[in-house]
């Protein structure tokens, strides 16, 4: 089960840590001065504009949501495979792609930022959709009928900060 919380109402919360319920994770979303103060990496944002992938600010978000924007990021998923770089790009999804080339930054960014777009084609354009594709697979959205909201609203939070006050700081990539 998670949990997305704006302001933390105490009641709720002490309802919920005493629940049962095994798999349990509160998210918090990130205040508007959080979002690139503590997870800014230039290197990262100057690769995306130079590959021109479009949809700029839905790949810093989903990077800042997944990884915190950390090129060194792992994640272990047990037999689900582990997940790697800025893009957490999964071993078992990758399979036919070498270790080396999921851990290092510019191939993570290409073959994330690839896998994205391609999501965003299969999904008309649609970030919902398109989101819920590139963290669920195409498959068990589309067969299984899974859908995981709070993974997208907390990637279109991220995207609406970025939209509305870091605008004029990512024009100097464009150039």
């Amino acid at each position: 089960m998670v949990v997305i919380l704006g302001k933390v109402n105490l009641l709720f919360l002490m309802l919920l840590l005493t629940s049962s319920c095994a798999d349990f994770r509160i998210i918090e979303l990130p205040s508007e001065e959080y979002v690139f103060s503590k997870h800014y990496d230039y290197f990262f944002i100057k690769a995306l504009y130079l590959q021109k992938v479009g949809n700029e600010t839905l790949h810093i978000a989903l990077v800042l949501h997944e990884s915190k924007m950390n090129k060194n990021a792992v994640c272990n998923n047990g037999k689900r495979g582990k997940d790697y770089g800025y893009y957490q790009l999964n071993s078992r999804a990758f399979r036919h792609t070498p270790i080396w080339k999921l851990k290092n930054p510019m191939t993570n960014i290409e073959i994330g930022s690839r896998h994205l777009n391609k999501c965003l084609q299969f999904a008309n354009g649609d970030y919902e959709t398109a989101l819920n594709y590139y963290h669920l697979g195409k498959n068990s959205v589309d067969n299984m009928g899974f859908w995981n909201e709070n993974y997208v609203k907390s990637i279109l939070h991220y995207k609406n900060i970025i939209d509305k006050k870091y605008q004029d700081e990512l024009k100097y990539y464009k150039g």
